[in-house]
């Protein structure tokens, strides 16, 4: 027990350390992607770090994760957004999606309309279309900032009257108006406090790898320099090149012996081979000697054996036939048991002066024995290899079994409709004449056949995807039954070539 449980705990600090060494490296790989990008974006380093650090701030006090703001703020860049309006964008717009219980990709739907809308220079029906699909009630926004009703807002964007920036700036108000501080009041909930403990413990885990994470990325910066020189080198003037350049001349040297004693090594083989494929008249009958010695001693041996345990069982079955096996398990040991109690029953019933006449009295006692044999235990281990041996055949041949079981089923269900049916029809002749108890009694009518023909239908349906299947399972094995049959000849013939 201890052992499991020392294996156990093992295996669990194996996995947080794998678990805490993938979040380290994915967050320090995000955030040095993150910095290039808004590096370019912002036209210096300095800037991308303050931008970075106001993010994880602003991350750390909402229900969403870091690595999902971060991505909508690169794509309001993107789209034109500069980087004093990003988090307001994005406070606007995750309360919004807070205050509606929604989340990331909900998120980015917004802003990819707002951006697509800014990039247009006016409203359209379309960026309208997938804000109120995100829920946000983009048309009463629009119309009460501007006092007017929405199918009116809704005309003046047909006619591209609503500049852009005007109209992102109304949704961007409007959503705060209308859902204010949604996150904030989020931050204690489930949601925002698991949000936010991820968020710590990657940023945590990530600046405490940062200097690790800095020494792999240069170590593996080295390596593609090392194999980089080293191609171009191969390149240049192959191996030997690549390897006096790269290692120095005495490791060429060492590959030089190596691969000087490695041809050597080779050549001696295929000298050797084609000594016996040029000189295949001397050698090929001592090969040939050898194998066919080599098998008929295997054959031998095999037969051998083979009589020598047929001998043995002979003797044995001679010996439990008479009752005097030394052998107490196995079939042997039973049959040997039954014979003894039989021929033990027989001598008592003749000292007691009775004679078993007749194959029943005499059938009776070897039952008798057979049951004395085997014993209590005996019949409860066959019982049980019984049912162990009907399950498994049961569940070899499942879909047969309930296949016809289902089959057997509707069939009994249609009899027993039809029966009920010809019990309504006789009502019906007696009592058809009264125009309520007639109508009811055909609407039962019109029921049962259809139940009838439904389960027919069904039937049928099972009966021919069992068939198909049937069908596909017997090419299946014509497949297997040629590939065997190819295998046979092409070993028949392969044994016809070496017997030649």
């Amino acid at each position: 027990m201890s052992l499991s449980l020392g294996m156990g705990i093992f295996e669990a600090v194996k996995s947080g350390f794998r678990a805490i060494a993938g979040s380290a490296l994915d967050f320090n790989s995000m955030m040095e992607r993150a910095t290039i990008g808004f590096t370019t974006m912002l036209g210096s380093a300095q800037k991308a770090q303050d931008f970075l650090n106001k993010m994880g701030k602003f991350a750390s006090s909402t229900p969403f994760e870091y690595p999902d703001l971060l991505d909508a703020s690169q794509r309001l860049m993107a789209m034109g957004f500069s980087a004093d309006e990003v988090l307001p964008t994005l406070k606007a717009v995750g309360d919004a999606m807070a205050g509606m219980g929604k989340g990331a990709n909900e998120i980015n739907g917004v802003i990819y309309a707002l951006g697509q809308m800014r990039m247009a220079g006016r409203v359209n029906a379309q960026d309208m279309m997938q804000l109120v699909n995100q829920g946000v009630p983009a048309w009463q926004i629009l119309a009460e900032a501007m006092g007017k009703t929405t199918a009116e807002v809704r005309k003046m964007s047909e006619q591209g009257l609503i500049p852009a920036e005007y109209a992102v700036n109304v949704l961007i108000n409007g959503m705060e108006k209308r859902f204010p501080n949604m996150m904030k009041n989020m931050e204690n909930t489930w949601q925002g406090v698991t949000s936010t403990i991820k968020d710590i413990w990657r940023m945590t885990i990530g600046a405490m790898t940062q200097g690790l994470f800095k020494g792999i990325t240069g170590w593996l910066r080295k390596v593609r320099d090392f194999a980089q020189e080293f191609y171009s080198a191969f390149q240049q003037g192959g191996i030997e090149n690549a390897i006096r350049k790269m290692f120095g001349p005495n490791v060429l040297s060492d590959f030089q012996m190596v691969s000087a004693a490695l041809r050597s090594i080779w050549q001696i083989i295929v000298g050797v081979f084609n000594t016996i494929k040029n000189n295949w008249n001397i050698f090929g009958p001592i090969i040939k000697g050898v194998l066919l010695y080599f098998v008929s001693f295997k054959l031998a041996t095999i037969a051998v054996n083979a009589a020598t345990k047929a001998v043995s069982l002979f003797r044995a079955i001679n010996l439990a036939l008479i009752g005097e096996s030394t052998i107490t398990s196995g079939i042997i040991g039973l049959l040997s048991r039954a014979v003894g109690i039989y021929r033990v029953q027989l001598k008592l019933a003749a000292m007691e002066g009775v004679t078993l006449t007749g194959v029943l009295a005499k059938l009776r006692v070897a039952i008798f024995s057979v049951w004395t044999a085997i014993g209590p235990v005996g019949w409860v281990v066959m019982a049980i290899s019984a049912l162990i041996v009907a399950g498994i055949a049961l569940y070899k041949n499942w879909d047969k079994v309930r296949y016809y079981g289902l089959q057997a089923w509707g069939a009994l269900k249609v009899g027993i409709a039809y029966v009920a049916y010809a019990i309504v029809s006789y009502y019906k002749l007696i009592l058809g004449w009264i125009p309520v108890v007639g109508k009811a009694l055909s609407d039962m009518q019109n029921k049962i056949k259809a139940s009838i023909q439904n389960e027919k239908s069904i039937m049928a349906q099972r009966k021919s995807t069992y068939q198909a299947a049937g069908d596909e399972l017997k090419q299946v094995k014509q497949a297997q039954d040629k590939a065997s049959q190819a295998a046979n000849n092409a070993t028949k013939q392969t044994q016809k070539i070496l017997t030649q």
